[in-house]
């Protein structure tokens, strides 16, 4: 018998292929650890910066909490207080608070002064954490600035007067004219009584201004005094040359001279005007002015107003306005 021999078709192999899009599947569902560990350490850093801003520059862990003032003399406290407050009240890079002590801007303060006031040397000093040391060497005043603004006073000219009593006095080769009542008419007589304003400022050696001053006429200063005229729209500031040094020492040498009377004369202050040459009037603390010439010798007026007081006056000072000294061999008085 003849064996059938049965065939099978072998089956095809099928090969273990690896699906190329399940392989993309797979790995863009596999956790990425190096961008995670670069993200996480761009945030610690990113962070790290900003609490180290708000923690040194802006909170108020560095907020400056005491403000020490040394070195002044005549210049009021409060006043460089106003001046640092006001520094201090100001941002820093547009939203940093500028009493922070770290960014502070102290160069700005030591402007700031320096504009209101002329100082030989100013510096300031931060201690850490709260405080500024400020330290101040003032110009040395030598006399107060009064300003006075509108004041209208009659010019009393050097010629004799007319209808006045004259007196030549035994002692000395001097003529003394009494003025009689009407030759000489106040501000009120003339209607020529203004209103005015005062401000007070320190003067140096060189009569420059050192700073302004809060002062009352009832105040008592214990510089000599100067009073000037100045236009109303006339703004004196720091640094302004209001007088030389030959005036400053003729003032000087007026409250020395008087002080050394005989007669017992004290200086209130001594007026100047600018217009007037040679001429400057001292106000006594008795009310009466004298009006010297500064181009006659100084003691020689002395002199004359002593011998006049004297001689002449005597005790009637209280109700005396003015002795005019500027007349060689001759006194007016009123």
């Amino acid at each position: 018998m003849k064996r059938k021999h049965i065939y099978f078709q072998p089956k095809k192999r099928i090969q273990n292929t690896k699906n190329t899009t399940a392989r993309h599947y797979d790995q863009g569902r596999k956790i990425n650890f190096s961008d995670i560990k670069n993200f996480t350490e761009a945030f610690v850093v990113v962070f790290s910066i900003v609490w180290f801003l708000w923690f040194f520059l802006v909170s108020k862990n560095f907020e400056i909490k005491t403000i020490t003032i040394s070195g002044m003399q005549n210049i009021p406290e409060k006043e460089i207080l106003e001046i640092i407050n006001k520094s201090l009240e100001q941002k820093r890079f547009l939203f940093m608070p500028g009493d922070n002590i770290i960014i502070f801007d102290k160069n700005k303060a030591i402007s700031d002064i320096g504009e209101k006031y002329i100082l030989e040397s100013i510096s300031i000093q931060k201690n850490y954490p709260f405080e500024i040391k400020i330290v101040l060497q003032e110009k040395l005043t030598r006399m107060v600035l009064r300003a006075k603004t509108e004041i209208i006073k009659p010019e009393i000219e050097n010629e004799p007067i007319e209808n006045s009593e004259e007196v030549i006095l035994e002692e000395t080769t001097l003529v003394s004219h009494n003025i009689e009542n009407g030759e000489a008419p106040s501000e009120e007589d003339k209607g020529l009584k203004k209103e005015y304003s005062e401000e007070y400022f320190f003067l140096d050696i060189n009569g420059i201004v050192v700073s302004s001053v809060e002062y009352s006429k009832d105040d008592k200063i214990d510089f000599p005094i100067i009073e000037i005229i100045f236009n109303p729209d006339k703004k004196i500031n720091p640094g302004d040359a209001i007088l030389d040094r030959e005036k400053i020492e003729t003032i000087f040498a007026i409250y020395e001279a008087t002080e050394a009377s005989e007669e017992n004369i004290k200086v209130s202050h001594i007026i100047y005007n600018p217009s007037v040459k040679n001429e400057f009037k001292f106000m006594t603390q008795e009310g009466w002015q004298g009006i010297i010439d500064t181009s006659i010798n100084l003691k020689t007026q002395i002199n004359k107003l002593d011998a006049v007081l004297r001689d002449k006056i005597k005790d009637k000072r209280n109700t005396l306005q003015f002795v005019d000294l500027r007349i060689k061999d001759r006194v007016y008085f009123k």
